[in-house]
C-alpha cells in the first residue's frame, strides 16, 4: 500500500467511524462500528485486488471456500519441492 493510499484509507475510517446523532436532531456524533468491521475483514483491500488481472473475482472466491489450503507434506513431498 503507498504512502497516498494509506493516507486516504486513514481518512476514510475516521470520516466513517462517527455519524449524526439521531436522537439530537444531527447536533452531536456518535461512533459506528461499520469502519470497524470492514478494517478486520478486509473488504476493500480484498475487492480491490480482486480486480487486477489475472486474480480471482470475489464470486469465484467464495465458490472455492475463501482461502486456499495449505499444501501437505504428501504435497510437498510429490510435487519434489522436499525429499522424504
Amino acid at each position: 500500500m503507498t504512502e497516498v493510499q494509506k493516507r486516504a484509507a486513514r481518512k476514510r475510517y475516521h470520516r466513517e467511524a462517527e455519524a449524526i446523532c439521531p436522537t439530537c436532531d444531527g447536533k452531536g456524533r456518535i461512533l459506528t462500528r461499520n469502519a470497524r468491521a470492514r478494517a478486520r475483514k478486509g473488504g476493500n483491500a480484498s475487492y480491490l485486488k480482486s480486480l487486477q488481472p489475472g486474480s480471482l473475482t470475489m464470486s469465484e472466491r467464495g465458490r472455492k471456500g475463501g482461502r486456499p489450503r495449505a499444501p501437505t507434506r504428501a504435497d510437498l513431498v510429490a510435487t519434489g519441492k522436499i525429499r522424504r
